[in-house]
């Protein structure tokens, strides 16, 4: 059984740790600096916008053309329009199963039915 004095030490190591490890403000400001957070935030913004355009390149695109999908199944892999390329041509993301259809059994326990990428908004 820890006695009251061991448990009084654990506690005083612990704070007096935990305030020696701190990262006092100037350490902080100094990290912050290291991260470039301005340069993280045009970044994104850059990536944010870019991905808007082509989105709507390709919407516009779908709705000229009615009879391409934005995603369809063939031989057990799932495609889907991402984008267009320069010459307007659309590019595909292709799920490649080695497996035949088991990429939708995966996507099941998620209860999705199909999985894309670029995220969300």
């Amino acid at each position: 059984m820890i006695s009251q004095w061991h448990r009084s030490a654990a506690a005083i190591a612990l704070c007096v740790s935990t305030t020696i490890a701190a990262q006092s403000a100037e350490e902080r400001k100094e990290i912050s600096k290291s991260t470039q957070a301005d340069e993280l935030a045009r970044l994104s913004a850059e990536h944010q916008a870019k991905f808007e355009r082509e989105e709507a390149r390709v919407l516009l695109y779908l709705s000229q053309h009615s009879d391409q999908l934005r995603s369809f199944e063939r031989n057990g892999s799932t495609y889907y329009l991402a984008r267009l390329d320069a010459d307007g041509n659309p590019v595909y993301i292709n799920t490649k199963s080695s497996n035949g259809p088991k990429h939708r059994t995966l996507a099941r326990p998620i209860k999705a039915d199909s999985l894309h990428g670029g995220g969300s908004r």
